[in-house]
């Protein structure tokens, strides 16, 4: 297992009306692994190693050997997008970023999608005796790798086996083991985000001789390092010990977490900091068996438990491999020889302090050997298991409810097969990478495995309207791994709909209507989101006082007509007339069909009648 602190990155949610990206809700079909993809030039490649971010972006390094030495190469994968064409990224100092004797690569992501990646290898330009160090290059999240490789190892000896961690705020950890002329000790590097890189300590018992080193990192940068520790080399004698450090430091003393006779420990951080550590063990009565302990964030670790049967009589079981989601489950993967075949086990325990380890379950078939496990689990609660099986990458999965899939091949006509490594995203989307043969070369293929639906990217709904209006709604969806199935499809809620990533719509009646989206992919994974919509009724239209004619009306029908046309009788005066009755309205002010505001007053002119004779 790489960098299994960065097995799971995070996601960040956001519940706006316009959104540049909404994670959807999905459903439909079970998760399909996608046909593999060459990464390498057809050369001798080994070593992958690969990590995905938030986002669903994917960085594959590892070690390809080429006219006039090795490299570390790189390929990005952006979400939805392909495998870019492979670069070489170590060693900037010498021609072709080439490097002697290259290995190890590993890589890890932050939250805002920048990477790191750190390998060990010769430095044959210090004088006459080569010695081994330790590298690291970034790239950025616009994808401009950095100048220069940082060396981190400062002593010139045989520095091996870096891992890394990253938290997502951007804090890196890096451990390896260095042989100080007498024995193997783990030292470590930390640059928290805020600060500068701290200087290279020695973390283990120098003392002792120390292998298996691990880190795995929380969100809020705090390092947690495993490894084994004997006096004597000896496995009998070996220990799990436990490192921890503070994003302001120092490193704490080791802790032993085990019993003696530890061999292959493993490490597992989550970002709230759940840690999870496994190893195999062998017993004074030379009984092999896996055994993890957990430590729940902020609390202590718990008592260290066989999470596999143990095995005697040349039975055996070895090569632990853990992971832990972000809700705290943890899953160990391992090899267990059963006097024929070699199988791949797995076993699980739910979330919170409380919960057991379940019972090992075989994941591959018997019949042929099965080895070279790994496991990942996802933000949505699932995991994957690979290994290499007679000359085949496969793969099974397991859903939120605990159910293990049937084993799957997930490579093509390889064969023999190595070094598969797996990571997972926040939706339940996995990447597996390994090296196959193909009887001339060594490639590097990957393969995406594909359980959630399109995400929706720029979508827009607006959360109002009136009656009678045309309303745009917008989307343009994408697929972390495969193309778009047809769509996307609008329910605007009223009983209409709308295909398209850009529609319209106008609502006939005032009320709160549910607008839903919805998008499958072409293996059938659906996405949907929803948001609410309020349509108003139009606005009253303006009234105003528009002025009847009333001249010769009689004054109560005259004061009614003004009433109707919102408009309020004003001054009333009386004059004498020859041709208008008495009572009725000789003259009016404005005139008729004048304009005004609402409730204007028109003035009137009544009529005395005729003048008397005297």
């Amino acid at each position: 297992m790489h960098v299994a602190a960065g097995k799971v990155p995070g996601l960040a949610a956001a519940a706006a009306a316009i959104l540049a990206l909404v994670l959807p809700a999905a459903a439909g079909a079970a998760p399909t692994w996608l046909g593999p993809k060459t990464l390498s030039p057809p050369v001798t490649n080994f070593e992958p190693s690969v990590a995905v971010d938030s986002a669903g972006n994917a960085l594959a390094v590892w070690i390809g050997q080429e006219t006039g030495g090795s490299a570390v190469e790189a390929s990005y994968r952006p979400a939805g997008g392909s495998w870019s064409t492979p670069i070489p990224i170590s060693a900037p100092e010498q021609a072709q970023y080439k490097c002697e004797g290259c290995l190890e690569p590993q890589v890890a992501f932050d939250a805002s999608g920048k990477a790191y990646v750190v390998w060990s290898y010769y430095n044959t330009t210090a004088g006459p005796t080569p010695f081994r160090q330790i590298a690291m290059r970034t790239r950025s999240a616009a994808g401009v790798w950095g100048r220069f490789a940082l060396v981190l190892s400062t002593t010139k000896l045989y520095n091996k086996r870096p891992r890394l961690a990253v938290s997502p705020g951007g804090d890196v950890g890096v451990v390896w083991e260095v042989y100080n002329g007498s024995r193997d000790v783990v030292q470590g590097y930390f640059r928290p985000a805020a600060g500068t890189f701290v200087p290279v300590q020695t973390i283990s018992d120098g003392s002792q001789w120390s292998y298996y080193a691990e880190i795995g990192m929380s969100a809020g940068g705090n390092a947690v390092v495993t490894f084994s520790q004997s006096p004597d080399a000896s496995i009998a004698a070996s220990v799990m010990q436990v490192v921890t450090r503070p994003p302001a430091g120092p490193w704490s003393s080791p802790l032993p977490i085990s019993a003696a006779g530890v061999y292959e420990s493993e490490l597992a951080v989550n970002a709230v900091g759940d840690a999870v550590g496994a190893w195999s063990r062998v017993d004074g009565a030379n009984v092999t068996r896996v055994e993890a302990t957990v430590r729940p964030a902020g609390s202590s670790w718990g008592s260290a438990l066989p999470v596999s049967p143990g095995r005697s009589g040349g039975a055996y079981v070895q090569t632990p491999q853990v992971a832990v989601g972000p809700n705290g489950l943890a899953v160990v993967a391992w090899m267990a020889f059963n006097g024929t075949n070699t199988i791949i086990d797995a076993a699980a325990r739910g979330p919170g302090a409380a919960s057991a380890w379940g019972p090992g379950l075989p994941l591959s078939a018997a019949g042929v050997n099965a080895s070279n496990p790994d496991v990942a689990v996802s933000g949505a609660g699932t995991a994957v298991a690979v290994w290499t099986r007679g000359g085949s990458v496969q793969s099974a999965t397991r859903s939120a409810a605990g159910a293990w899939s049937s084993a799957v091949p997930i490579s093509a006509s390889d064969s023999p097969v190595y070094y598969p490594d797996v990571v997972a995203d926040g939706r339940g989307n996995a990447v597996g990478i390994w090296n196959g043969s193909d009887g001339a070369n060594i490639h590097v293929r990957a393969a995406g495995l594909d359980a959630s639906g399109p995400a929706f990217n720029g979508l827009a709904i607006p959360s109002s309207g009136t009656v009678g209006k045309q309303l745009s709604f917008g989307v343009s969806p994408f697929d972390i791994w495969s193309a778009l199935g047809p769509g996307p499809v609008w329910s605007f809620g009223d009983g209409g709909s709308g295909a398209g990533t850009a529609v319209t719509h106008a609502y006939s009646k005032p009320a709160r209507y549910k607008v839903t989206l919805t998008q499958a992919d072409a293996v059938g994974n659906t996405s949907t989101a929803s948001r609410q919509l309020t349509i108003s009724a139009l606005p009253p239209a303006a009234v105003h006082c528009v002025v009847p004619k009333v001249v010769g009306k009689a004054l109560a029908k005259a004061r009614t007509a003004l009433k109707r046309n919102h408009c309020r009788t004003g001054k009333l005066t009386r004059a004498y007339s020859k041709q208008i009755k008495k009572g009725r309205v000789l003259r009016q002010k404005p005139k008729a069909r004048t304009k005004l505001r609402n409730g204007a007053k028109v003035a009137l002119v009544v009529s005395r009648g005729k003048r008397p004779r005297r």
